[in-house]
């Protein structure tokens, strides 16, 4: 399956893309936008004395396959971000997502509930300072386990995390509101290297387990 084949809509030319993508980059913390401002006007440009918004479609299809046979890192990672961004504008879009037949949800298999946890306690910091034994900084995989591990041996823990708390009741259901809100950055971490590989990061009580799970 693929844009305007095999029953899905076209892109842009049936459902809008950037319109949903701008949105999205509105929600972005200041020094990622600035980055992606700059990296977006030189995907712009490259193509000077034209400009990659003002050719013609074969022109633009040539354009990405040139950027995609480049020996040239930087070309290949201005176009791995096109097809990022394209893509969450795409994905996102209703009519596509019931094309490809899965909605997005937060519910366990056959609509069970989990047994009560107990609670994950204080959530707030307290007014004025606080002592504790062990500061944790991320709630993740790694983080969630090394202090549940050292408040049971009788310490006193306290996580940091700089995302929500989010469950089966706040959970956000649209594609794109759940990026800006779960993931760090808006997802568009990456590690560095050639090639540059996207290493999308959870924001969010439970880190990145929350959106892999």
């Amino acid at each position: 399956m693929a844009p305007g084949i095999d029953g899905l809509p076209a892109a842009e030319l049936e459902i809008p893309v950037s319109e949903p993508v701008a949105r999205f980059l509105a929600t972005l913390n200041p020094r990622t936008l600035s980055r992606l401002r700059l990296a977006i006007r030189a995907f712009e440009w490259l193509p000077f004395p034209w400009r990659f918004s003002r050719l013609d479609l074969p022109a633009r299809e040539q354009y990405l396959v040139n950027l995609e046979r480049s020996r040239l890192g930087l070309h290949r990672d201005l176009l791995l971000l096109a097809k990022v961004l394209s893509t969450l504008g795409y994905a996102s879009n209703p009519e596509v997502i019931r094309t490809v037949g899965c909605p997005p949800s937060c519910e366990m298999a056959g609509g069970t509930i989990p047994p009560d946890s107990g609670g994950l306690g204080d959530l707030e910091a307290p007014a004025g300072t606080e002592e504790c034994d062990v500061v944790i900084v991320g709630s993740g995989a790694g983080g969630a386990a090394a202090a549940a591990a050292l408040a049971e041996s009788g310490l006193d823990v306290i996580v940091l995390e700089a995302g929500e708390h989010y469950n089966r009741d706040n959970y956000p259901v649209e594609p794109l509101d759940a990026i800006s809100a779960l993931y760090r950055d808006g997802g568009l971490t990456v590690a560095s290297g050639r090639p540059m590989i996207p290493v999308p990061v959870g924001r969010a009580i439970g880190g990145t387990t929350v959106i892999n799970s």
